[in-house]
Parts: C-alpha cells; sequence; structure tokens
C-alpha cells in the first residue's frame, strides 16, 4: 500500500481527506511542528507529500524547502482554497498547486 504523508491542521477538510484516501492508502498526519515532519519523513519514507495551503505560517517555508532539498523525488501536492494560493511555496520548489 503506497505511503501518504497528510501535512495539514487538523479540521474538518483534513478529517474528509483522511476519511477518503484512507481506504486506498496508507495516511499519516503531521501539522505544523517542522521536528515532527522531518521525522515522520525519515521514518516512514512515504511515496507521496500532501500540504495543506490553510493557515499557512512563517514555518511553511521552512518546510517546503527542507522537503525539496532532502527528498526531492517524492510528489508534493499543495491544496487549498481560491483565496489560499496566495500562499504558495518558494518559487524554487518544484511542488504541485
Amino acid at each position: 500500500m503506497k505511503k501518504v504523508f497528510l501535512i495539514a491542521k487538523f479540521n474538518d477538510t483534513t478529517k474528509k481527506i483522511y476519511n477518503t484516501l484512507s481506504s486506498d492508502f496508507d495516511i499519516r498526519l503531521g501539522s505544523d511542528k517542522i521536528y515532527v515532519i522531518l521525522g515522520i519523513m525519515e521514518i516512514e519514507k512515504p511515496d507521496f507529500i500532501l500540504i495543506s495551503l490553510k493557515g499557512l505560517d512563517s514555518w511553511h517555508h521552512n518546510i517546503f524547502m527542507k522537503i525539496n532539498e532532502s527528498y526531492p523525488d517524492i510528489p508534493v501536492l499543495c491544496y487549498g482554497t481560491t483565496a489560499e494560493q496566495g500562499r504558495r511555496p518558494p518559487e524554487e520548489c518544484s511542488f504541485l498547486f
């Protein structure tokens, strides 16, 4: 089973995404703690990463850069509303959004 790492604040949207994907994928959840995210990445070695744009703070820039540098072969998809799209990852990150 493919491993998906879902990085998001815990809310109804996160719960719906988790419930939808969990029947077909092994889902791991991470919130806004960089050290936890990096630890999960190292241990779980996910096949795919989903990152919510909702509630982005300055820490996201750091995690975007770290994922881009340390795990360039793992596909990353950023999702959010039209209003949240202004909070994109840095241009040098090759993420889908």
